[in-house]
């Protein structure tokens, strides 16, 4: 059984169950290839200053912003959306 079946949809773990079971899947299970939020920190604040956005200020934006925002327009919460929204 695989840790993150908890997680998934039935469908989703029987078809993971059965692909694993063919040698389709190998490796570590798919909890383990989630990059923990130490690995994301870093490239969030360089995209932002790449985009030249005070990383703060930004990330507590979306921080604030995420959960009331809707999903199709997650691209108006890039750091480049906010750069120029912010000018």
């Amino acid at each position: 059984m695989l840790q993150t079946a908890q997680c998934l949809p039935s469908g989703a773990v029987a078809t993971l169950k059965s692909k694993r079971s063919c040698g389709e899947i190998d490796g570590p299970s798919l909890a383990s290839k989630i990059p923990p939020i130490h690995a994301l920190a870093p490239t969030l604040i360089e995209t932002g200053k790449l985009n030249s956005v005070d990383p703060q200020t930004w990330l507590t934006d979306t921080r604030d912003r995420i959960a009331d925002h809707k999903v199709m327009r997650l691209d108006e919460l890039m750091p480049w959306r906010y750069a120029a929204s912010a000018a």
